[in-house]
């Protein structure tokens, strides 16, 4: 089906006060305003490069357009780590702690275990079991080695309730810590369908996440058709719609056809076909307002948390790269789900009782095609530079921390600087990208080339996808993100001086009321 301007989930959950049949409005017992705001929402979009809400806020009217009119926007706001991808990233937020600190190192990692590299994923826990299938390697947030913002709330409140809601496990579990009570991701990916959680939160998935996933599920496996939903003057602000460099380099244009695209008899790649495009943002937002009505969260009278994570920008960009028409139209989409989201707390838990934050964990390249027509530098590593990289490796005694084997790799024109791990153990960085990679750096967990004892950092512009695009670097396009708060208390305006990312879960704990560790990274940007 093609998506309306008020998308079926929206209709059919109740999102709008006419398909609840009137306003949702708060319990007569709810605290009050005066009481300081009693529901934390913390929003991370996946792969949202800063200058993304910039470049298009003219053409926002929803979510995106209250943030940046009612907000404190941190306009120069970055991940100060390398390794810029998902897990990381929203670790970061979660915890307001660099990944050297919290042990996240990336969406997944290597361990030596009795001589043998093993891969590790980042939120995997082999004690516990998926709901929707037993099958599949669990799911917590064992792996990670500090509390958060979900802990803090909890420990100042044990009747506080925390939740996280995302496409992705690596998106709802980190920003929620050790002891929220619920979290919960899409298995699009794994041909399931629906909201699952594994057996860290729940023994059996709650009767109200099964009612909306009756709902959810059939809408997202029956969403074939991906339309422009903008107006045609819009369509020059994006790059050219065909470019071959997108997607599988064949479908390139909107509108998206699954049944063109993939074989709809192969469930998996149906549900992949579905993550990259707006529908998961959708079921992001549905499942929140249930959330909020069913768990009846910040009307109790304590400090509740709910964490969102947004995915589809991250596997559009992947697909089709930032500045493409499908990027630009999904935007648009997510700007509704602000809304929706937004519109829903002031109904069900009142204006000025919540505070919201939002953030990106990574940013993006642009297609290095379009760098280069830019005068910037831009190449995609091809299978032979990967080749010549391995064979000047060979006979390369390792074993020294790593300084050999940087040695012969800052000799090759993919690679701008081998950092051996032992000058990142060392903490003592020659310059701030080092610094990065020093921030990043979390010893016996390795993100690449088990055994070889070193980060590489690429030359800027340089991925190795054949199509689309990707992060993952140190350079400012990958860690430039937005930071938005707005709640009561909150001055509306522009900050351009300096922020992080660890300075996100103190300032929305601060503006809770929440006490914040004093072993933290990041300081309070707005009190």
């Amino acid at each position: 089906m093609d998506r309306s301007p008020l998308t079926p989930l929206a209709l059919l959950l109740g999102l709008a006060a006419s398909a609840c049949g009137g306003t949702d409005a708060p319990p007569a017992d709810a605290p009050g305003a005066d009481d300081g705001p009693h529901l934390g929402v913390l929003v991370v979009v996946d792969q949202l490069r800063a200058d993304l809400l910039t470049r298009y806020d003219d053409l926002f009217t929803g979510g995106f357009r209250r943030l940046m009119d009612q907000g404190a926007v941190f306009t120069n706001t970055t991940h100060d780590h390398a390794k810029t991808s998902t897990a990381p990233g929203h670790t970061t937020i979660g915890t307001g702690r660099l990944p050297r600190h919290h042990g996240v190192s990336g969406n997944s990692w290597y361990e030596e275990v009795d001589g043998v590299w093993r891969s590790v994923y980042a939120v995997a826990d082999t004690t516990v079991e998926i709901l929707a299938d037993p099958g599949l390697p669990g799911r917590s947030p064992a792996n990670i080695r500090t509390d958060g913002i979900g802990d803090w709330v909890r420990e100042a409140d044990p009747e506080s309730r925390v939740i996280g809601i995302s496409r992705k496990d690596r998106g709802a579990i980190p920003l929620t810590g050790h002891a929220a009570q619920d979290a919960y991701w899409l298995a699009l990916g794994d041909g399931v369908g629906g909201f699952t959680t594994s057996s860290y939160y729940h023994d059996a998935l709650p009767e109200w996440v099964r009612a909306a996933n009756e709902v959810v599920g059939p809408l997202l496996w029956g969403d074939t058709v991906w339309s422009w939903r903008g107006e045609e003057a819009w369509r020059p602000r994006a790059r050219p719609d065909a470019d071959p460099h997108e997607a599988d380099g064949v479908h390139t244009t909107l509108p998206h056809h699954a049944f063109v695209e993939v074989d709809m008899m192969d469930r998996s790649a149906w549900g992949d076909w579905l993550e990259d495009s707006p529908a998961p943002d959708a079921a992001v937002t549905t499942l929140a307002v249930h959330a909020l009505r069913e768990l009846e969260l910040g009307v109790r009278g304590s400090v509740d948390l709910l964490a969102l994570s947004y995915s589809s920008v991250d596997g559009v960009g992947h697909t089709f790269g930032p500045l493409s028409l499908e990027q630009l139209d999904n935007l648009l989409h997510l700007d509704r789900e602000l809304a929706i989201l937004m519109d829903s707390l002031d109904a069900r838990v009142g204006a000025g009782n919540w505070t919201l934050a939002l953030s990106a964990d990574h940013g993006v390249l642009d297609l290095p095609e379009v760098r280069v027509s830019q005068g910037l530098p831009g190449r995609r590593v091809s299978q032979a530079d990967l080749a010549a990289a391995d064979a000047a490796l060979e006979g390369v005694v390792t074993g020294d921390g790593g300084f050999a084997v940087a040695q012969v790799l800052d000799g090759l024109d993919v690679v701008a600087q081998a950092y051996p791990f032992a000058r990142l153990q060392e903490g003592n960085p020659a310059d701030s990208l080092e610094e990065l990679y020093v921030n990043g750096y979390v010893e016996g967990r390795v993100v690449d080339f088990p055994g070889l004892e070193v980060a590489v950092r690429m030359p800027e512009g340089f991925i190795d996808d054949e199509f689309g695009s990707t992060h993952g670097s140190p350079y400012h396009y990958d860690r430039w993100v937005p930071f938005i708060v707005v709640g009561p208390g909150v001055v509306a305006g522009e900050h351009p001086e300096r922020a992080a990312t660890v300075d996100i879960a103190p300032t929305l704990a601060t503006l809770l009321g929440i006490p914040v560790p004093v072993d933290v990274d990041g300081v309070a940007r707005v009190r």
